[in-house]
């Protein structure tokens, strides 16, 4: 239950969560089926190794999750991330642009020379 909607990301994190830490365990409370009116635990006919393995897909794929890896959980290639603009640079470079715009000014004026040492024989 929740006081508020969950995003799509909460609502997988929480359902993994429930279920990795054992919540369908044999001697867990199991899931009830909320179509019922009787309590009737929809994972009744799974045997131990079926909901042991259950728990432990749910813990790897949460860790998945948590670590930005839930393009594995879903089976989809890895997406390429752009990097984000750092704005903070961007103002920095811009400022010393402006101001080794003036210096550059300055220095073209003047020809560059370069000189080169020759050996007399």
């Amino acid at each position: 239950t929740s006081d508020m909607p969950l995003s799509p990301h909460l609502a997988i994190n929480r359902v993994l969560e429930a279920v990795s830490t054992g919540l369908l365990a044999k001697d867990g409370p199991g899931l009830k089926d909320p179509c019922e009116r009787e309590d009737i635990d929809t994972t009744a006919n799974l045997d131990a190794q079926q909901r042991e393995d259950l728990q432990s897909s749910a813990q790897e794929f949460l860790r998945k999750v948590h670590f930005r890896k839930i393009y594995e959980v879903l089976d989809l290639p890895k997406p390429e991330y752009k990097p984000r603009p750092n704005f903070k640079n961007k103002n920095k470079d811009k400022k010393e642009e402006e101001e080794g715009g003036s210096e550059a000014a300055a220095t073209s004026e003047e020809p560059a020379v370069k000189k080169v040492k020759t050996e007399k024989a």
